[in-house]
């Protein structure tokens, strides 16, 4: 493993904003919702685009791979969520298969959530002081993106635009003066 590609520009890039959104979950009570949406409908795009940066690790110490986050930690990060969404909390969306499609009922609280999860456990690992947990750190976060987090972004952030531009637009229609004519 070099120690070059560890290092590199897209790693470290991916690095800084995967902290940034770890650090606003944290911090998310302190914020209204809709800048939180706003937020969001900016940070989520990044996340992917720089997640889909990480480069190819090949082997690692697979001894040296760790998780830090637990189950209580992210449910804690989902209920702070979940209150300051409100109403705004579930969606439902229709996911697309190759076998079948499926319309599901989501909560943006656990999306967000276990998106939290797999990116903290990444900066928690790629801190540690040796090249093995920090080639672990990218590699497993790599595979969660390609797996996980990478979809629960398209599908979260497709919901978050919806909120701010569709839904915006609905409200802004019905207030118009000439709506009321047309019933």
């Amino acid at each position: 493993m070099e120690q070059q590609t560890i290092y590199s520009k897209p790693v470290l890039e991916f690095y800084t904003v995967a902290n940034e959104y770890c650090l606003y979950m944290e911090e998310i009570d302190k914020y209204p919702q809709e800048s939180i949406f706003n937020y969001l409908q900016r940070i989520l795009p990044l996340l992917y685009l720089k997640g889909s940066l990480l480069p190819e690790i090949g082997s690692v110490n697979e001894e040296a791979n760790e998780r830090f986050v637990t189950e209580e930690q992210r449910e804690t990060i989902a209920e702070h969520i979940k209150l300051k969404m409100g109403n705004n909390d579930k969606f439902i969306d229709l996911v697309v298969s190759l076998s079948e499609n499926e319309i599901q009922n989501i909560n943006l609280s656990d999306e967000l959530s276990l998106i939290y999860n797999d990116l903290k456990d990444f900066l928690i690992l790629f801190q540690k002081n040796t090249l093995d947990a920090k080639g672990n750190a990218i590699k497993s976060c790599k595979k969660y993106f390609e797996n996980n987090w990478g979809e629960r972004l398209i599908i979260t952030h497709k919901y978050i635009h919806n909120h701010i531009y569709v839904i915006k637009s609905k409200h802004e229609e019905d207030s118009l003066p000439f709506n009321d004519f047309l019933q």
